[in-house]
């Protein structure tokens, strides 16, 4: 973890905790791949890698709230995200953000979970919005019209999962990201965008502000891959996989840890 993150501090003075209860279980799970190659070092359990998914009906009233968005209301861009966020990761939008201010007058910007001080240049324009109740959560971005997900490409960032684009993507709103992460999940130009660059995240961004039919195709295409695969559902069966497989493991170690004959213990595998 960066020390700029909020809960680094937080995180260090509870690290004998951690390495305690890793050098204890029996499974791990983690979102991602790079989770798992990370904690294989501090753990002899099995780890299992089960990806991050959503449940579809939490958002549904926010669809609703979408659809009845008022025709008046302005063209949205928008970010969220912990503070964490704000000390690099969304200084990427600055530049960005400022040329789209200066070429489309009438779009507004909003930052949920934080505020960065440095687009506070767009004026009245920008809209920082905090954190709400987890129950309020999918309705806090329902009247986002176009989404970032701006990510350094850094170790502590590659471990994170595309959630971001799973939940827009849940509102049928397009997504512009970082290949970071993103890169996983997003066909560019089919169910959302990729950027790099600032002139990249400029181009896709002006795409997706002057064509209300490519916002609509672009978002119904990632609602259709993440209902397809990317929720509780369709996850499920490898979460009960990992499970099924550590208490069957553990069965045959304690049947052999009876036995005089056998003494070896488990060996450590790392499941997709």
């Amino acid at each position: 973890m960066p020390r700029f993150s909020p809960t680094y501090r937080e995180a260090t003075r509870e690290e004998p905790l951690h390495r305690k209860i890793l050098e204890s279980i029996d499974l791990l799970t983690v979102s991602t791949p790079d989770l798992a190659r990370y904690f294989a070092r501090y753990t002899s359990a099995r780890i299992a890698v089960c990806p991050n998914g959503i449940e579809p009906a939490r958002w549904e009233t926010a669809r609703a709230l979408r659809a009845g968005k008022p025709a008046d209301y302005p063209l949205t861009i928008g970010v969220r995200g912990s503070p964490y966020h704000v000390h690099q990761d969304w200084r990427v939008l600055v530049p960005v953000w400022r040329a789209i201010a200066r070429l489309y007058p009438a779009v507004h910007f909003v930052t949920r979970g934080a505020d960065a001080p440095y687009l506070h240049e767009l004026g009245a324009r920008y809209h920082p919005l905090g954190l709400v109740p987890l129950d309020r959560y999918p309705e806090s971005l329902a009247w986002i019209d176009v989404a970032c997900g701006p990510l350094r490409d850094d170790a502590f960032n590659r471990g994170k999962s595309p959630i971001l684009w799973m939940e827009h993507g849940a509102l049928g709103v397009p997504v512009v990201a970082s290949p970071t992460v993103f890169g996983r999940v997003i066909r560019p130009g089919v169910d959302g965008f990729l950027a790099t660059t600032a002139e990249e995240w400029i181009e896709k961004l002006a795409r997706l502000i002057e064509s209300r039919e490519l916002r609509e195709r672009v978002g119904a295409a990632a609602r259709a891959s993440v209902l397809a695969h990317h929720t509780t559902d369709a996850l499920s069966d490898q979460w009960d996989a990992a499970y099924r497989d550590a208490l069957a493991r553990k069965r045959v170690a304690h049947a052999s840890s009876s036995s005089p004959s056998s003494t070896s213990p488990p060996s450590k595998r790392i499941s997709p």
